[in-house]
């Protein structure tokens, strides 16, 4: 079977490099502070979705890659990969002296048969399963139509995995790399007895770091792993993470923590106290339409409000962490090491149209067989400023088309469990990509994602992402996804409003730290801290 080599033992050196160059005329014992906004629920990374579970487990397991903050893959546990010309199979050879946290335990390439069988085995319930239905088997292991052992991923030996896909996907190596994919030692998962993830005493490790204490009402240590053997040990001896700090942006400006997410509006007051900071476009906030039932599933429905909204709506109303977006995916995503939005040039022409959108609501109503149409409520998360923003948008519908709707605030978490259990009409939610590629955010409305809160189902879309992956040049891949693009925007399951800005900190003195907009947020395995 011809195969190309895909190197990256040059990344592993380079790395080891950077690590001795780090460490030099350091403090060899500095831990690292950082506030988290809750405590994370559980660690199972085959679980895992909320942004404080996602950094302690891409800080504390790693993957057969990894992800830098600006996309760029490197090692993990494999040091190397090759790929069949088909594109089909992947081959990966792992670290031989790659070891789990209780120091006996070697990580092999079972292990990762474990994971993935564990992911896509429908028992499972995993968030992020649907992004994974490409392995050979996929999605019959996922529909419950064949046993997870039939899956197309096996152990070659101990340091040798092979994964067979459906059809050739050039951004497989980057799901690699996500938190769902980690490894799992299936004798220790056995031995939890249903508690895996739940408390240290039911985790095992394989990343830079380990937990030392976990008490979900306040903190966490992080400390360096001893058996975690690649291109570098973590640098820092450790990490503190405190949860749920009333104050965290008063207690990153005065000292008192090392790293921070923090609002648009402190980044002046960041660097006025020596502060570094990043900025990433990463989220998206929408309008999610519940289509499986009626009103919402008439196609005319949806688009009356899409062409209800004009590309200024919100001017001059949005904070300045917010821009308003007519697009599904936000500028921090890249193709091919370039942002997405500017490399395929789908800045695409606003669908803003009053009249016809008041031609779509009066022939929809006929079709759904009514005289008029009733009030449907848009629930909203209870955050500040929103109300003004529904206001407006409450207003803008109205004024096009006539329709009158109902707003109601709920609490983030409230409003969260309503949509996954599909309990809406109409709701603003936002997302933001785990993995860097455009799909991570197209694929949401995906029939086979289980995070597709809209129930949006058309058979064009899955054949436009299954091109995506085909496709021979970044410049093809780019022309299914700008299509894919604008047969959302055209059918309307949700309707694009704007875009939030995060930001990020490292304390003066305080450099390595690896921030991304894509699934962990902080990376602290190179970190150093100046005393």
């Amino acid at each position: 079977m011809a195969k190309r080599f895909c190197a990256l033992l040059l990344s592993a050196v380079l790395l080891a490099a950077l690590f001795s160059g780090c460490g030099e005329g350091l403090p060899q014992e500095q831990i690292l502070r950082c506030d988290l906004s809750a405590s994370p629920r559980l660690l199972d990374p085959q679980l895992a979705s909320t942004p404080e579970e996602l950094l302690v487990i891409e800080n504390t397991f790693e993957g057969l890659l990894r992800q830098d903050g600006a996309g760029s893959l490197g090692p993990g546990v494999a040091v190397n990969y090759t790929v069949s010309e088909d594109g089909c199979t992947y081959v990966f050879d792992l670290r031989e002296n790659a070891m789990w946290s209780d120091g006996e335990t070697p990580v092999t390439a079972m292990d990762f048969v474990c994971a993935f069988r564990r992911l896509l085995d429908p028992a499972t319930q995993s968030p992020y399963a649907g992004d994974y239905v490409r392995i050979r088997g996929g999605a019959q292991v996922l529909a419950g139509e064949m046993d997870p052992s039939g899956l197309g991923v096996y152990a070659d030996g101990d340091h040798t995995l092979r994964i067979e896909l459906e059809s050739p996907d050039a951004f497989f190596p980057q799901l690699t790399a996500a938190a769902a994919a980690m490894p799992c030692n299936q004798k220790f998962f056995e031995s939890s007895r249903g508690k895996y993830g739940l408390d240290t005493e039911y985790l095992l490790f394989n990343g830079p770091f380990v937990i030392r204490t976990w008490d979900p009402k306040r903190s966490m240590q992080l400390r360096r792993s001893e058996t975690y053997f690649s291109a570098a040990q973590a640098v820092p001896a450790g990490v503190n993470l405190y949860f749920g700090q009333a104050e965290a942006t008063l207690r990153f400006l005065t000292g008192v923590t090392d790293a921070a997410a923090i609002s648009h509006g402190d980044l002046i007051a960041a660097q006025a106290v020596g502060a570094s900071c990043e900025k990433f476009e990463d989220t998206l906030w929408y309008l999610a339409f519940n289509t499986r039932h009626a009103p919402w599933d008439n196609e005319k429905l949806r688009q009356a409000f899409a062409m209800s909204l004009a590309p200024r709506l919100f001017e001059g109303s949005l904070p300045s962490y917010y821009a308003r977006s007519l697009t599904l995916v936000p500028p921090a995503v890249t193709l091919g090491g370039g942002s997405y939005r500017s490399l395929d040039g789908s800045d695409f022409d606003p669908i803003y149209d009053p009249d016809a959108a008041a031609a779509l609501l009066r022939q929809a109503t006929e079709e759904l067989g009514l005289t008029r149409m009733p009030a449907p409520t848009l629930l909203y998360p209870d955050l500040e400023g929103f109300p003004a923003l529904m206001g407006q948008l409450q207003a803008a519908v109205q004024q096009s088309t006539g329709m009158f709707f109902n707003i109601e605030a709920l609490p983030p978490d409230e409003l969260e469990a309503r949509l996954q259990s599909g309990d809406y009409d109409m709701a603003i939610t936002s997302s933001r990509a785990q993995y860097d590629s455009p799909e991570s955010l197209l694929g949401l409305f995906s029939s086979d994602s289980a995070q597709n809160v809209t129930g949006f189902s058309n058979p064009e879309l899955e054949r436009l992402l299954t091109h995506s992956r085909e496709a021979a040049t970044l410049a093809e891949a780019g022309s299914y996804f700008q299509a894919a693009e604008l047969l959302l925007l055209r059918q309307a399951p949700a309707i694009p409003l704007f875009v939030e800005t995060s930001c990020y900190a490292s304390a003066r003195g305080v450099t390595g730290v690896r921030f991304s907009p894509f699934s962990y947020r902080m990376f602290f395995q190179f970190a150093t801290k100046k005393k």
